[in-house]
């Protein structure tokens, strides 16, 4: 961003090589979607197993240790649903925690929110088409800055969905083997 040392090479990214990095972020969020993909998957897999598993015993009366092993493999993964789709859409809007930030030059990399910023299209054009060289390469750089933001939340997110899932599993094995023994 600042030009420098006396070797006369410039310091910092320039707009080419912030927006390498943007699409950078697009695929770790993709990627981070595909794997919550595969733990909400895995879920739904672990419900039907507990199901399979509580009616090997029939109609009969499901004692007290099967019932608790069942309640516990469905909270684990009712929590690592929720977990999981917090890590696919972040719950609440992105909202600056400072105000000395100029956010409006950043504002042309969020599609969502173009509506509630722009009400016309000329407003659009103008706002778009009169930023400055160092106003885009702002906005480029606090885009890629909400973008590592969020994909730190979304990650975090999502391993903890894992680490529950884990749990469910573990439970279900359980509640197979005492579906198995108390047969």
């Amino acid at each position: 961003m600042a030009q420098g040392n006396s070797s006369g090479r410039r310091r910092g990214l320039t707009i080419d090589e912030v927006h390498w990095h943007i699409l950078r972020e697009d695929q770790h969020r993709a990627s981070v979607s595909a794997r919550t993909a595969s733990v909400l998957s895995t879920n739904a897999l672990v419900v039907a197993g507990t199901a399979l598993a509580n009616s090997i015993r029939g109609v009969q009366r499901l004692s007290a240790v099967m019932v608790c092993s069942t309640i516990g493999t469905l909270a684990f993964v009712a929590a690592s649903v929720v977990l999981a789709s917090m890590a696919l859409v972040t719950p609440r809007r992105w909202t600056p925690k400072r105000d000395d930030v100029d956010f409006d030059s950043s504002m042309v990399y969020h599609y969502g929110y173009y509506g509630g910023r722009w009400a016309t299209f000329e407003d659009f054009r103008a706002s778009i088409t009169d930023l400055s060289p160092e106003q885009q390469l702002h906005g480029a750089v606090l885009e890629l800055w909400k973008a590592s933001y969020t994909h730190q939340y979304r990650y975090r997110k999502l391993r903890m969905a894992s680490r529950y899932l884990i749990g469910a599993i573990v439970l279900l094995v359980i509640t197979v083997a005492l579906a198995a023994i108390l047969r």
